[in-house]
């Protein structure tokens, strides 16, 4: 999973199916960049096929598949703004296995609650 390291909002969309799933979540820089340790990372890891890019073009822009290259399938899942990308966010990890049990909402507009919200997934 890649999402910008400059706002909140789509990295903390992300996170519940992320830890689900077992995987990291990679923030890009503000020129949709990752950090080298990133890369490294990623490609070390011989098991990671595809690389979920969140959020749309202006959080993340294509340019992160031109640094990490074509070893890996590419899935977009960001929409018009935060509140949608959230959305399709949700369908997303529907459509790969997570349920509606323990579901978290919050408000979008500032951290903390979304923070809070991604620990629904560890309740029993």
């Amino acid at each position: 999973m890649v999402a910008s390291g400059q706002g909140f909002a789509d990295a903390l969309s992300i996170g519940p199916c992320a830890w689900a799933k077992k995987v990291p979540v990679l923030l890009a820089r503000p020129d949709g960049t990752l950090p080298d340790e990133a890369v490294g990372a990623l490609a070390a890891d011989a098991g990671i096929t595809r690389v979920v890019i969140v959020g749309g073009q202006a959080a993340v822009p294509d340019t992160i598949r031109s640094q990490l290259g074509d070893g890996y399938a590419y899935e977009r899942v960001g929409g018009a703004d935060r509140y949608e990308t959230s959305r399709l966010v949700a369908e997303f990890a529907i459509h790969n296995g997570m349920s509606w049990r323990n579901l978290g909402i919050a408000t979008g507009r500032d951290f903390p609650d979304a923070l809070v919200d991604s620990l629904a997934g560890l309740l029993p």
